[in-house]
């Protein structure tokens, strides 16, 4: 015979063993700690910064929700546009607001909480899309797709962790987080005169001053990491509506972009790239839909991305010019046809594409007096000697290799090297050369794709090669990359038609399908091993301090800056041939465009009269790059003659030596 029990007892049994339990899970683990307190900080920061990310890329979406921004039918291309529009509105707010009302704990963390509050219907529902849009396109991945995905999502998670330890990139220690930095310390947004690269647009870095109040620096990586998924994603999206093969091919086109060796690794620079790469992923989205819709409502839409590249940096202006290229095409095509909507979607198109640059540009002229500030004529304090540096690069090589420039770009294109400058892997060139091959007839859709890529292909490689005879400086492929999601087209078109191509019993898709694999798992390997090396994974566990990482992988540069940080309170160093200043910022004068010794001996013709000119400034110490002097010296640089740079070493061996940091760092008191 069996015993019933009451459901009071059952209830309250079960309770006890739920609190023993409890009880005994949280004893054993008090001893046993699994997670120091060292560890436990470090994780929480982490995932904090990650959350602080996030939640500024979310208020973007409910933002360009709230706006009704929409692509019919086209889901997850929808929610990257509206993030990308949200974000432009974003970086104007912290522009006007931190320039008028400061940038403190009430204009850029209460008001955007209240936003969010306010938008809470849109941001879950923008949330909301963006997990049925990842989900629609997971659902049409094969097998081949997700070995590639697999492949992605490590250099995702690698770049994560880098973009989470303390910055190490050139341009991120010399203005891209040195502005947010500044802005934050001095509590408002204003032109910095010591870095003219505060004249530059600065949308990323606005979006960076935001990220960092909430959660630092690495914060900021973060966010520009978050806006480049999203680039990602919209390549990817890009195919899910009106292709054959939908966003199967989509993961190849986005492929063949993280091939590129610095495209993978640029992720968690804090650099302001991937942020015009997302603009162009966006404007190329609204381009296509009104082309191959018909609809030119979408036309202010494509403006107005096409014009929020160019507040990322100058030459993200490219973006423009390539648009306005396939819109004139585009509309010189519809006349053809009888189309009497010719002059309106033009007129939308410009409207669109002044909006956002108007703001920067405006800017520059109420704090410069010029509005192409650091560029061209004399404003500020760019005169005439500091332009002659800046400026004035030679054409980089002949001029017939413009011919040649896809290739060159491909073949000799190497990271930090000489001319392009930038790793961009095989498979863009590689996969469009596929196009060449095509049998299969196009729909209207893939047809409008196909002749938007190609327009942009031929556009880009016209101004990219006149660009580089007017300054050497526009060779570098970094300037022009708004423009590669119109490349990724091609190069996932060109997937699309080797697919259907079998040549003497092979089947061109197995042969081209081992190549993606190899470049891609080349660049995941390159990306992961030097993730570990540099050691970003046990700074981000805070099983090593920031300062050994730093030691580790910026050399001499680390303890040599640290020096002038630990120098006495209220000394300012200047920086003689070492542009990067962020470690010590407002205590030093980074040597931004490497012409302070210039400067200096502009009407000072003893030395007795440079240290006076020093002095007379409120400097105290000079801090001297001799690696960076020696490098100069031997690339007989016309910018920085041999007389001037030995006139610089016949000074500085009047000066006692405070600090040497071997052969690379100098330290000296002004006497």
């Amino acid at each position: 015979m069996s015993l019933k029990t009451s459901p009071s007892q059952n209830n309250l049994r079960v309770i006890l063993v739920l609190v023993c339990v409890l009880l005994l899970l949280g004893g054993y683990y008090i001893i046993h700690k699994p997670v120091n307190p060292e560890l436990a900080s470090a994780l929480g920061l982490g995932f904090w910064r990650v959350l602080t990310a996030i939640f500024i890329v979310s208020l973007a979406g409910a933002i360009g929700r709230f706006i009704g921004l929409k692509l019919e039918d086209c889901l997850c291309s929808t929610v990257v546009i509206q993030a990308g529009f949200g974000l432009g509105i974003l970086s104007v707010y912290i522009l006007i607001v931190g320039s008028t009302f400061g940038v403190n704990r009430f204009t850029l963390m209460a008001v955007p909480l209240i936003a969010a509050a306010l938008l809470y219907k849109q941001l879950i529902a923008w949330i909301a899309q963006l997990a049925m849009s990842i989900s629609g396109i997971w659902r049409e991945t094969g097998r081949f797709e997700k070995v590639l995905a697999f492949l992605m999502g490590m250099i995702l998670l690698s770049s994560l962790v880098a973009a989470l330890a303390p910055p190490l990139k050139y341009d991120a220690l010399m203005y891209h987080l040195v502005m947010p930095q500044t802005y934050i310390q001095q509590g408002r947004i204003t032109h910095i005169p010591w870095l003219v690269m505060t004249g530059m647009p600065q949308c990323t870095e606005m979006l960076y001053t935001l990220a960092a109040l909430w959660g630092g620096l690495p914060a900021a990586a973060v966010t520009g990491w978050l806006a480049g998924v999203l680039a990602i994603l919209g390549i990817i999206g890009f195919f899910q509506v009106g292709f054959e093969k939908g966003s199967r091919i989509g993961w190849t086109a986005a492929a063949s972009l993280l091939a590129g060796e610095t495209f993978a690794a640029s992720l968690s620079w804090a650099y302001i790239d991937w942020t015009g790469l997302f603009f162009g992923v966006c404007c190329l989205s609204c381009l296509h839909f009104w082309f191959s819709k018909n609809n030119s409502h979408m036309a202010i839409w494509a403006g107005l991305f096409a014009g929020l590249a160019f507040t990322t940096k100058y030459t993200g202006g490219i973006l423009a010019l390539c648009s306005l290229t396939a819109v004139g095409f585009h509309l010189f095509q519809q006349a053809r046809a009888g189309s009497c909507s010719v002059v309106k979607p033009l007129l939308l198109f410009i409207g669109g594409l002044l909006a956002f640059p108007l703001v920067w540009l405006a800017r520059n002229i109420v704090l410069t007096g010029s509005p192409i500030y650091p560029f061209f004529f004399p404003a500020a304090q760019m005169d005439a000697v500091r332009l002659s540096v800046y400026q004035g690069a030679v054409p980089y090589g002949e001029w017939w290799e413009g011919f040649l420039l896809p290739f060159r770009a491909t073949l000799w294109g190497q990271e930090s090297a000489e001319g392009y400058s930038v790793s961009i892997g095989p498979l863009l060139l590689l996969l469009s050369l596929g196009n060449l091959l095509r049998c299969r007839k196009l729909n209207n859709t893939e047809s409008a794709a196909l002749q938007l890529g190609l327009v942009f292909f031929f556009s880009a490689w016209l101004f990219w090669a006149v660009g580089n005879r007017l300054s050497g400086y526009l060779i570098q492929t970094r300037m022009y990359f708004s423009l590669f999601p119109a490349f990724t087209v091609l190069a996932g078109l060109g997937w699309d038609a080797v697919e259907d191509i079998n040549w003497m019993n092979i089947r061109f898709s197995r042969v081209f399908g081992a190549v993606i694999l190899l470049a891609l798992g080349l660049s995941t390997l390159n990306l992961v091993f030097q993730t570990i090396k540099q050691d970003a994974l046990r700074v981000d566990a805070g099983l090593i301090s920031e300062e050994a990482y730093n030691d580790a992988n910026l050399g001499w540069y680390a303890p040599a800056v640290r020096a002038v940080r630990d120098l006495p309170a209220g000394s300012k160093t200047l920086f003689l041939y070492e542009p990067r200043g962020l470690a010590c910022i407002p205590a030093c004068d980074p040597d931004e465009i490497l012409d302070h010794w210039k400067i200096s001996r502009l009407g000072n013709e003893t030395v007795e009269d440079v240290f006076n000119h020093w002095k007379q400034n409120g400097y105290n110490y000079l801090f001297v790059n001799q690696a960076g002097i020696q490098f100069l010296s031997d690339g007989n640089d016309a910018h920085h003659p041999v007389e001037e740079l030995q006139a610089l070493k016949n000074l500085l061996s009047q000066i006692p030596v405070m600090q040497s940091f071997g052969d690379s760092y100098q330290l000296y008191g002004i006497p």
